[in-house]
């Protein structure tokens, strides 16, 4: 049998990489800011004036705003499996998966950001979480029947 508990894991863990890319975007902003590379103003508006944010920078910023779109559904199933109690061991085991797939995206992202892996990443992600949430939803159906 599995606990029910074990469903939020993996979102804790998803919280965490979440957490430790903005804190990683906070610095490399505040360094560029500190350092004269970045001018405060920019942050003001977020103004594409001159394309002054380096692209490491943009990628950092643009994975935390990935990091705070698709996973939304994840935490909304890993929720929604734990009230209704109908967390099984399948639903663990897409859970992890996602959860690696997006450590996978966002180590792509935030280093040498090939598109073509970057995108599988997400896909294979996007791909695992439906499949979640089929399971998911098969699941709490069953339990009403």
């Amino acid at each position: 049998m599995t606990e029910e508990t074990e469903i939020l894991y993996p979102a804790f863990a998803l919280v965490g990489l979440t957490f430790i890319v903005l804190v990683m975007l906070g610095i490399v902003r505040m360094g560029g800011i500190l350092t004269g590379r970045l001018h405060p103003e920019y942050y003001k508006l977020f103004r594409e004036r001159d394309n002054q944010e380096p692209d490491r920078l943009r990628a950092l910023a643009r994975n935390f705003q990935n990091l705070l779109e698709l996973p939304m559904l994840f935490y909304v199933g890993c929720v929604t499996a734990y009230v209704t109690h109908a967390v099984t061991g399948t639903l663990l085991v897409l859970a992890w998966i996602f959860v690696g797939l997006r450590l996978v995206h966002t180590a792509i992202h935030i280093t040498y950001n090939a598109q073509w892996h970057r995108t599988s990443a997400f896909v294979a992600g996007a791909l695992v979480l439906i499949g979640f949430w089929v399971e998911l939803a098969l699941r709490v159906v069953d339990t009403q029947g």
